[in-house]
C-alpha cells in the first residue's frame, strides 16, 4: 500500500529524497535514498530520481510494502530476534546474512523492514541506531523516540557508548593494539585508510584473546572457520565507540591481520560454509543499559572462556 503525501509549501524546492526524509522522519535519509533508487517512490505517479526537485502541490507516494516484511517466511538462520527493551531503547539480535537496511536495486529482506514484526506490542516505531554489515552478526540498538536518538548520539560523541566485538583474524596477533587511522567511506565499496586522527571515538582497540591452530581446535561442524584457514587464527576482542563503515575490517587489515575470509580487505576467499567472515557485536554499553550477547560460533571452550572474561571486564 502506498503512503501518499502532498508537498507543502515549506518543502518547495527540496530534493525528493530530502523531502521524503522530512515527510517520513522515521526512515532516515539513507533509507529514503534507497527507496527512490529502488523505484519505490513516485512523484505525480512517475518514477523520479533522488536529485529531482519537488514543488509545492506535487503528489509524492512511497511504497515500502514491496520489501518483504514478514519474518515468518525467512529461514531461522536469517530471522532477527527481539532481545529486550530498556527504557526508550530496544535491542535485537541480527543474524549474519541479513542486511540492516534495504539496498538500492535489492528488495530485501532487511532488519529495518522486519523490525515492526518482531517487536512486542506497545513498543511503537523504532529507529535503528546502528547498521552492521550483512555478514556481521550480533547486537543492534534502536530508539523509540527522537529524544532517545539525541541522547544516544550525544553519548556516542562523548565516547561513552562503547561497542565490543569478537572477530577471527588471520595469523597470530600477539599484542594489544590501537589503530588510530581515519577512514574515508564516501561513495566507496571499500573504506580507504587516511592519516591518524586524534579523536579516540574513531579508533579501534584490538585485544588478542586466544590463538587457534588448524581445524583440530574446533568441533567438526559446518561453521568450523579453522577448516578453511591456511594459517593460524586469532580470536580478538575489538572495541569501538562511534564507528564508521567497515571500521573494524579496515583497521584489522591495516594491522596485517584481516578477518579470515574477508576477501575485500585481503583476508582470503570466503569460507566454504557459514558467513563470509566471523565478526560479532557482543557487548553494547549504551545510555542506561548494558547488554552481552555471545556469538553463535562453535568456539573451543578455552577460547569461549577467554572471550567471556574479556567481555565481563567492562
Amino acid at each position: 500500500m502506498n503512503t501518499v503525501f502532498v508537498i507543502p509549501a515549506e518543502l518547495d524546492g527540496l530534493r525528493l529524497d530530502a523531502a521524503l526524509k522530512r515527510l517520513c522522519p522515521r526512515l532516515g535519509l539513507r533509507a529514503c535514498r534507497r527507496a527512490v533508487a529502488s523505484g519505490l517512490a513516485l512523484r505525480d505517479g512517475h518514477i523520479a530520481k533522488a536529485g529531482c526537485r519537488v514543488r509545492a502541490g506535487d503528489v509524492v507516494s512511497i511504497d515500502l510494502d514491496q520489501r518483504p516484511k514478514d519474518a515468518s517466511d525467512l529461514p531461522a538462520s536469517l530471522t532477527p530476534r527481539f532481545l529486550e527493551r530498556t527504557g526508550d531503547y530496544i535491542l535485537v539480535d541480527k543474524p549474519s546474512g541479513l542486511h540492516c537496511a534495504a539496498l538500492a536495486g535489492q528488495p530485501g529482506p532487511d532488519l529495518e523492514a522486519l523490525l515492526p514484526r518482531i517487536l512486542p506490542d506497545g513498543c511503537g516505531e523504532a529507529r535503528l541506531l546502528q547498521r552492521l554489515d550483512c555478514d556481521t552478526s550480533g547486537l543492534v540498538c534502536a530508539a523509540l523516540n527522537d529524544d532517545a536518538v539525541k541522547t544516544f548520539r550525544a553519548v556516542e560523541r562523548e565516547g561513552a557508548c562503547v561497542k565490543h566485538y569478537l572477530a577471527l583474524l588471520c595469523g597470530r596477533l600477539t599484542d594489544e593494539t590501537v589503530v588510530r587511522l581515519g577512514l574515508d567511506t564516501a561513495k566507496r565499496r571499500k573504506s580507504r585508510l587516511t592519516a591518524p586522527v586524534d579523536d579516540r571515538t574513531r579508533w579501534t582497540e584490538f585485544t588478542p584473546l586466544a590463538h587457534l591452530g588448524d581445524g583440530a581446535d574446533f568441533p567438526d561442524t559446518r561453521d568450523n572457520p579453522a577448516r578453511d584457514a591456511k594459517q593460524g587464527l586469532t580470536l580478538a576482542g575489538c572495541r569501538i565507540r562511534r564507528g564508521a563503515r567497515h571500521q573494524i575490517r579496515a583497521h584489522a587489515a591495516a594491522l596485517g591481520h584481516p578477518l579470515q575470509g574477508d576477501a575485500l580487505y585481503g583476508g582470503g576467499p570466503p569460507f566454504n560454509t557459514g558467513p563470509a567472515f566471523f565478526l560479532h557485536h557482543s557487548l553494547l554499553v549504551f545510555p542506561g543499559g548494558r547488554r552481552l550477547l555471545l556469538p553463535p560460533w562453535n568456539l573451543p571452550p578455552k577460547a569461549l572462556q577467554a572471550a567471556l572474561q574479556w567481555l565481563k571486564a567492562f
